[in-house]
Formats: C-alpha cells, sequence, structure tokens
C-alpha cells in the first residue's frame, strides 16, 4: 500500500515548478480566448441581428473552436501513432470507440445537454477527464511517484468538483427554473456525489498515513493546480457554466504537447507531416491552424450556409458534446 513516506520527489517550491508555470500560462491563454470571444462577440452584435450571428456567446465560441480543434489533433496523433499497429492497441481504442457512440446514441435518444442529468454526466465527465490529465501532466513535469496516491487525491478532488458542479446546477435551477425541471432529482445526486467525495476522500485520508501535510507539501504545485481549478468552479458552476475550465485543458494540453517536442528534439522532418506532428512550430501551427480553419466554416455556417447541411449540423452548439463525448472516451486509450 502506498503511503505519503513514499513519495520522495524533491519540491524546489512552486516558483520553480513547470507545472505552475505552464497552468499559468495555459490559464492565461484562456483569458486571452475569452477576451477575443468578447471582442467577436461585440463586432458581430453590432453586424447583425440576433438571429444572423454565430457567435451568440463569447465563451462558447471560442470552446466550440478550440475544442475541436483540440479533439481533431488528438484524433491525428493517436491514428497516426506507432503504438497502434497491433491487435490488442487497436482492440482496444475500437471499445474506446464503441464506448463513445454508446454514450452519444444514448444523449440524442434522451434529449442531449436539454436533459438536466445528461448535461450533469458530460460536464461531470469532463472534469473528471481534466483532473486526470492535470495529474498526468503533473507526472510527466515532476517526475512524481507513489501513483497509487496521487490516483486517490485526484478521483477524491474530482468527486468534490464533480458534487460543486451538481449542487451549484440545483440551485441555479431552483432560483430559475421559470417552469423548468424540477432539481428535487438534482439535489439526490447531489447528496449522492457528496457521500462518494467524502468517502474518496477518507480512503485518501488512510492511505497517507497520517502524514497528509507531508504529501501536500510534496505534491504542491498539483495542490496548486487543483486549488485554481477550484476557484474557477466555484465561480462559474452556480451559473451553470464551466467553459474557462475547457479552455484552460486545450491550452494546458497545447503547452504541455509543445514542451514535450522541445524536450525531445526530433530528426529533421522529411515531410510536411512530420514538421506538424514532431516540431514545437509544427504543432503551434496545425493547432492553430485547424482552429482558424473551424471559426471561419462556423462563420460560413450561418452567414453563407443559413445553417443547412450536414457539416453545418456537424458544428452546431448542439453537436459539440457528441465530438466532446468521444474525444473523452478515446483520451483513455492506451498502448499497453
Amino acid at each position: 500500500m502506498a503511503s505519503a513516506s513514499c513519495t520522495t520527489v524533491t519540491r524546489e517550491g512552486i516558483d520553480g515548478s513547470r507545472t505552475v508555470g505552464q497552468f499559468a500560462r495555459a490559464l492565461a491563454l484562456a483569458l486571452l480566448a475569452t477576451l477575443l470571444g468578447c471582442a467577436i462577440y461585440l463586432a458581430e452584435k453590432h453586424a447583425y441581428p440576433q438571429d444572423s450571428r454565430f457567435a451568440k456567446n463569447p465563451i462558447e465560441i471560442m470552446v466550440r473552436c478550440l475544442g475541436l480543434a483540440h479533439f481533431l489533433v488528438g484524433w491525428l496523433f493517436l491514428l497516426t501513432s506507432s503504438r497502434l499497429r497491433s491487435p490488442p492497441a487497436l482492440g482496444r481504442l475500437l471499445l474506446g470507440t464503441l464506448a463513445g457512440i454508446a454514450l452519444c446514441a444514448l444523449f440524442a435518444c434522451l434529449g442531449s445537454l436539454r436533459n438536466p442529468f445528461l448535461y450533469l454526466l458530460f460536464y461531470g465527465s469532463f472534469l473528471f477527464h481534466e483532473v486526470r490529465d492535470e495529474a498526468v501532466i503533473y507526472r510527466n513535469h515532476e517526475d512524481a511517484r507513489s501513483p497509487e496516491l496521487l490516483g486517490s487525491f485526484s478521483l477524491a478532488t474530482a468527486l468534490l468538483f464533480v458534487t460543486l458542479l451538481s449542487a451549484g446546477y440545483a440551485f441555479f435551477l431552483t432560483c430559475f427554473s421559470r417552469g423548468g425541471p424540477s432539481p428535487v432529482g438534482l439535489w439526490a445526486v447531489a447528496g449522492a456525489l457528496a457521500v462518494a467525495a467524502a468517502w474518496s476522500m477518507h480512503r485518501f485520508l488512510r492511505l497517507t498515513r497520517g502524514e497528509l501535510a507531508r504529501f501536500l507539501t510534496e505534491h504542491r504545485p498539483l495542490v496548486v493546480v487543483y486549488l485554481a481549478l477550484l476557484g474557477i468552479l466555484v465561480l462559474s458552476a452556480p451559473l451553470g457554466s464551466i467553459g474557462v475550465i475547457v479552455l484552460v485543458h486545450v491550452a494546458s494540453w497545447l503547452l504541455f504537447v509543445r514542451s514535450r517536442l522541445q524536450d525531445r528534439p526530433a530528426p529533421s522532418p522529411r515531410h510536411l507531416w512530420a514538421w506538424l506532428r514532431s516540431t514545437p512550430t509544427g504543432f503551434l501551427v496545425l493547432h492553430l491552424g485547424l482552429a482558424l480553419v473551424l471559426f471561419v466554416l462556423m462563420a460560413l455556417r450561418v452567414h453563407v450556409w443559413r445553417r443547412g447541411g450536414f457539416l453545418s449540423e456537424s458544428l452546431a452548439a448542439g453537436s459539440f458534446c457528441y465530438w466532446a463525448l468521444m474525444h473523452i472516451c478515446t483520451s483513455f486509450w492506451s498502448s499497453r
């Protein structure tokens, strides 16, 4: 059984932490994207009537553009990875894909995000995804050990986040339901999640064997990241939106992959795809270029195609959750 005494990683404080430095830059990029979304929203608001605008929400439009680019780059890297070239690896990817398809079918049949319980399932799944990924980034940057203890800590944190999200959403519907669905069921879900979070925290405290302070000190960079996410969540959950956390997630992975490419210089690329996939500059061009293309397509969808056709439907705000569900399910793929 793992314990805090097994964590022997030396810390220089948060000032010298790559994890905290990268997260701060990711947060700055998320805020910059939000400001850009506000500028686009205001410009379009003055130029077009309500029904003719594609940027009806400044955060939502940036989440869709950058989020879809994030998904597409992830799938491109996955499908071109040499680690996928084995039957077991392909089988695991197929299982993840089938799980994503099943979830998408469930959402389509039960009202998608208009269903408050599916809303919580979707954003709760994303919060688990984000908490897990921040732990992965931390372990890669800081060479942290004791994975069982870190895993228990991340699970307790994720359950706490989802509990706060569900309670915030239930509170929002209680105050502003306006004849909508009753929040009683959501409060029940929030209560059940609170019990699960308390159990998970109790299990984590047992694993630390009375050395909680030492664990929090030794893994301070991850603690700081989780506290920052908690602050964002507390401010946004009562409004029923965690778009800023989605943008932080996208920016974190953009910076993380770029730093990995910088740390492991590849041989001179022999063709365009190799340059895009294996160099820091190429990766940025690929990611931001895709985001720009998607932004243009979303504008064309409204102003030229009048929301008609399959491509328009796939780029609609209501379709984003299906892209995200497939991304979350396939992100659990492992070559092992």
